[in-house]
């Protein structure tokens, strides 16, 4: 991961939402990931990577969920 060097550089927007945004570095081909006060400088497998991470979490948790409800509706 490389250091962001500023607001001067040139940045493709990509999407923005409440948490943060990304947008693609025209200078460099990285993608700037920003959650907070935090940016991390990506490459695309490094941003492939990352998702697929998410989905594996909100998988599990769906299928914890889906068990939970199974074993209340059992007992119930």
């Amino acid at each position: 991961m490389k250091r962001v060097r500023g607001e001067t550089e040139t940045h493709q927007f990509y999407h923005q939402s409440f948490i943060g945004n990304i947008r693609k570095c025209e200078c460099c081909d990285s993608y700037h990931l920003s959650l907070g006060s935090i940016t991390l400088c990506l490459h695309h497998r490094d941003i492939l990577i990352l998702t697929e991470m998410l989905i594996e979490v909100l998988e599990l948790n769906a299928m914890h969920e889906l068990n939970e409800r199974e074993y209340r509706g059992k007992n119930a």
